[in-house]
Formats: structure tokens, sequence, C-alpha cells
């Protein structure tokens, strides 16, 4: 900028009634496209009066923000007792900060509408219809224009409903027959949950423990089932049993062995099997063998029994064979012998 050739302009009056006899300067910077947020932008200007050096003003500071705030409908009761509920929402916002929100509702599915409209209060009260249900979204914008995407769920849903106090019925449930167990821990064991009957909210199904699927422990378990309407009235919990039982016996691994006789009888070591249970894992296993075997093959029995009194049955078999020859005594020549009659020599 030329100094200018007016002599009256330029010139500040005597600051005698401030801010008289104070200047200022206002200037525009357009920043570059595709800046990222937090990204800062640092001005300043000098001030010359005459010859005199430039006097620097304080610098300015902008941040760019880029990003859009965020927003949410804060939870609600499954059901109202009035027509009238308090409706809360928050926001955040990284840059310039949240300045207003947008609330939509929506009233039994039907397309949301605003409920208000650059509120910037963060709660209010929502009057609805008896028997309807309500849902809820927030949209926020920030401080420089930046406004939060468009959502196509509700954040919170509730219903009014007056005047019910009947809770649900559920319907019995019969035991589940035995289940088998399969490790050490019981067994998985499903069943189907029983149905729920309520005057206001129809039929629906109870909500058990332990949930069908789950692994139950040896023995017996009880099962409840309970279920609670949407006025929150709750039901007379229902109660069927489950057992888990161990009746499968140890598996008994069969064994063998051959061997070659030392005599009539033949003393043998009886090679042991092994055995495994479902439940209790590695089990010691019994032989009932005399200690001395015959020639030819026998089968003893062996047995293993687990914490149940299970009991299972398994094989060793004992082979006696006899492939070597019998042995013949050596014999002296027998010593020759007179003919009948003959008195001397032959």
């Amino acid at each position: 900028m030329l100094p200018t050739e007016d002599p009256l302009a330029g010139f500040l009056p005597p600051n005698v009634t401030s801010p008289e006899g104070q200047g200022s300067v206002l200037f525009t910077v357009m920043p570059k496209t595709n800046l990222p947020s937090g990204m800062e932008i640092r001005n300043s200007a000098g001030i010359a009066f005459d010859t005199n050096a430039a006097i620097v003003t304080p610098e300015w500071l902008n941040t760019i923000d880029n990003d859009s705030p965020l927003s949410y409908v804060a939870p609600l009761p499954a059901t109202q007792p009035t027509a009238d509920f308090l409706v809360q929402w928050a926001g955040s916002d990284l840059g310039a900060g949240v300045l207003d929100y947008t609330v939509f509702v929506s009233e039994d599915g039907g397309p949301f509408v605003p409920f208000l409209t650059n509120t910037t209060d963060t709660s209010a009260i929502f009057t609805g219809q008896v028997g309807k249900s309500y849902a809820f979204y927030s949209l926020a914008r920030d401080r420089v224009g930046n406004r939060e995407d468009a959502k196509t769920a509700a954040e919170a849903t509730t219903r009014i409903v007056l005047g019910d106090t009947t809770p649900p019925t559920t319907d019995p449930h019969a035991d589940v027959p035995p289940v088998e167990a399969t490790g050490p821990n019981g067994a998985m064991v499903t069943y189907v949950s029983p149905a729920t009957h309520d005057a206001v909210d129809g039929d629906r199904t109870a909500i058990c423990s332990p949930a069908s699927g789950s692994t139950l422990r040896l023995g017996h378990t009880t099962v409840t089932c309970s279920a609670t309407d949407a006025a929150g009235n709750h039901a007379v919990d229902s109660f069927f049993d489950v057992f888990v039982d161990d009746t499968t016996p140890p598996a008994v691994t069969n064994t063998s062995t051959t061997l070659e006789a030392i005599g009539p009888q033949t003393a043998v070591t009886v090679p042991v099997p092994s055995a495994s249970d479902l439940v209790d894992g590695p089990l010691q296993v019994t032989c009932t063998a005399q200690p001395t075997f015959l020639v030819g093959m026998t089968a003893v029995d062996c047995t293993a029994t687990d914490a149940h009194h299970n009991t299972g049955h398994g094989t060793a078999t004992v082979t006696v064979t006899d492939h070597t020859p019998p042995t013949i005594d050596p014999h002296a020549d027998v010593p020759p012998s007179k003919r009948r009659g003959q008195t001397g020599p032959w």
C-alpha cells in the first residue's frame, strides 16, 4: 500500500474520548482447500507512522475445523407410565464445539420428523399418546457450520403404557430327559424356552438361566425361566430340572502276548490293558488271571471302574506255543546174548 498524498488522510485525532484516537485494520485471508482439522492459520500486521519502524500487531489465530460433530439421544425405559416423559441428548465436537441440536421423533414406526430444531437445550419433555411407541435420534451442528451425518436408525425408543398392572404368565416346562455326560465338565444341554402370554404385549418367549446350549455340570441343575412385560410387570418364575448322568463305562483297550512254553504250566506276565473314561480320564485296570498258563490261547478278563461305578471290560489274550521238539535220552548198546543150548563161547 502506497502512502496517501492527502494531507488530511491517515491522521488520528487525539484519543481524548476512547476509542476516537484508535485505529484498526481489517483484512481477509482465504485458506487453502483440503486443509486438515486442527491446522492453524496465524496472521499479524505491521503499522508504520511516517518513516518510523512498523508496529507489529498481536498475532491472530484461526484453527481449521472440518470435522462433523457427534450426538446421541440417551436410552429410554422400555415403557413410560405417563404421556409426558423426559428425553435427553448430548454431543461433542473436536473443533469449534457444538452449537445446537435438532431432535427427531418417529411415532409407531412412521417417518422421523423434527421434535426440536436448532435447540441449545440438552433435554425436553415430550408429550405422546397412550398406547403408542416413540423413537428418537439427534443431529448436531458445530460453531463453524459443520453438521452431523444423517442417521437412519433410532437411538432411543419407548412406549407409553398406562394402567397395565397384570404380569405375564409362563407356560410350564417339563423336566429335560437325562443327558449323558460328554466330558469332565458335564454336557451341553439344549431345550426350547417356554412361551409367555401377556394381555397387552401378546405372546413372547421366557428368558431362562442357564440358557439353552450351556454346558451343565454332572448331577442336578435347576433352570429358572422369567418374563417381564413392557410395563415392568414380572411373571412368577417357572422352573424345570435337568440331570446330567454318567452311565458310559470306561473304554478298555485289548492287549495280547505270545511266548513259548517252558513246561506243562508256563508263568506269564499278563499285559495289562489301558483304560480311559469320558469323565474321569485314565483309569487303573485290574485283570483276573492265574500265574501260569497251559499251552494254547487264554482270554483274561480285565476291568476298569469309574467314579460313578460304571465298569468297562477288556481282554488280555495270552498265547502259549509249543514249537520245541522233545529230547531223547541216550541209550547204551545192548550186550550180546548166547543161543539156547550153547555152553561155550561163540
